[in-house]
C-alpha cells in the first residue's frame, strides 16, 4: 500500500468512526445497549470472515496466539463498546465521543511504559498537545460538577481500548489483519451477547423504524 493512499485512509477512518456516534445514539433508542453491541460486534466479525474467505485468506490463529488475542478483544473490542454504549446514554454524545478520543494519549504513554517505545520532541510535543487539549475541556467541566458517570466511563472506555492496542503490540498474532479483526470482533460480540442474557434476556423481535435499521446497518458494515 502506497504511502499517499495510506494517508488517504485515515481520514476515511475518522469520518467513518465519527458518523458512528451518531448512528449509534439512534440505534440505541430502540435497541437495549447490551443486544445492540452484542448484535453490532457479532454481525460485523462474520462480515469480516466472509471477506477474508473471498479474499482466500486464512483464519487460523496459532494456538499460542489465543490468550493475547482474548485479552485484546475484551479490552478494545467488547469493553470499548459496551462502555461507550451506556456512556451515550449517560451523557451527551458530542462529549463522549471527545474524551473517548484521547486514546492515543494513553495509548503513546503505556508505550513509553510498558513497551519502552522512545518518546522523541514529535511524540512529547503531540502528547504534551493532547494532555493540554484534555485539560482544557476537563477542567472546566469538573469544576461545574459536569465530569458525570457518563464521561467517565467514556473516559475508562478509552483506557481500555489503549491497554488492548498495548496487548496486540506486544504479543502480537500471526495472521492477516482482518482474521484478526474479525476474531476480535466475534469475542466481542461473544461478551456482549453473555451480558445481554444475564442484564437483558433474549431480545424481542419488534419491527424497528427505518432511520433505526440505516442507522444499524452503518454501524455493523461502515463503523
Amino acid at each position: 500500500m502506497t504511502q499517499s493512499r495510506t494517508l488517504f485512509l485515515v481520514p476515511v477512518l475518522g469520518l467513518l468512526w465519527g458518523f458512528n456516534w451518531p448512528a449509534v445514539r439512534i440505534a440505541l433508542g430502540e435497541i437495549a445497549p447490551w443486544t445492540l453491541r452484542s448484535g453490532g460486534m457479532g454481525f460485523a466479525g462474520l462480515t469480516l470472515f466472509a471477506i477474508a474467505v473471498l479474499r482466500g485468506q486464512s483464519l487460523h490463529v496459532p494456538r499460542a496466539c489465543w490468550l493475547p488475542l482474548l485479552v485484546a478483544g475484551f479490552l478494545s473490542i467488547a469493553a470499548f463498546n459496551v462502555l461507550l454504549a451506556f456512556a451515550q446514554l449517560m451523557a451527551p454524545t458530542s462529549r463522549a465521543a471527545i474524551l473517548t478520543f484521547t486514546m492515543p494519549l494513553w495509548s503513546t504513554l503505556m508505550a513509553w511504559l510498558w513497551l519502552a517505545e522512545r518518546l522523541d520532541r514529535r511524540r512529547f510535543l503531540g502528547l504534551g498537545l493532547g494532555a493540554a487539549g484534555l485539560a482544557a475541556l476537563g477542567l472546566p467541566l469538573w469544576r461545574d460538577g459536569g465530569l458525570t458517570p457518563g464521561l467517565m466511563l467514556a473516559l475508562i472506555a478509552s483506557l481500555s481500548w489503549a491497554l488492548g492496542t498495548i496487548v496486540s503490540k506486544r504479543w502480537p498474532v500471526p495472521a492477516p489483519a482482518i482474521t484478526v479483526a474479525a476474531w476480535q470482533l466475534l469475542i466481542g460480540g461473544l461478551i456482549a451477547g453473555m451480558g445481554m442474557l444475564v442484564f437483558e434476556g433474549l431480545p424481542r423481535i419488534a419491527p424497528l423504524q427505518p432511520r433505526t435499521i440505516a442507522a444499524l446497518t452503518f454501524h455493523v458494515l461502515g463503523a
